[in-house]
């Protein structure tokens, strides 16, 4: 999950925005199917189901997009995807949380010139 944490981060590096959504598409950007044609997930003999990269189980990830990040789990050895709530899940998760982007900064007030005058009608 590090490779495909370590993409997604490179990804918004350089398009200033996150991968798209479903996970075909997700998996799918980041090996090169962009607007730049740029390769984050290298094709070093993963394998794909429906265009969904697989874990090393053979069994495809899934992914969700949160408010702050993203949701990869792998359904772990077993091929299915337990219930989180149970002790003994062998599951493999991973958070990939994206950071805020800066705000943008407002222009500084521009205060009126002050007069040093006593008199600023004349």
């Amino acid at each position: 999950l590090n490779d495909i944490q370590s993409a997604v981060n490179s990804y918004r590096t350089e398009f200033d925005q996150e991968p798209p959504v479903p996970p075909s598409s997700f998996f799918d950007a980041l090996r090169g199917s962009n607007a730049r044609g740029l390769r984050f997930l290298s094709d070093d003999g993963s394998v794909y189901k429906s265009g969904i990269r697989c874990d090393r189980w053979g069994n495809p990830y899934q992914v969700f997009r949160g408010t702050d990040g993203w949701l990869v789990r792998s359904s772990g050895p077993n091929g299915v995807f337990d219930d989180f709530r149970i002790k003994e899940v062998d599951d493999v998760t991973a958070y990939i949380r994206i950071p805020p982007k800066p705000a943008d900064k407002a222009p500084a007030e521009v205060q009126p010139p002050t007069s040093t005058s006593k008199d600023a009608t004349r």
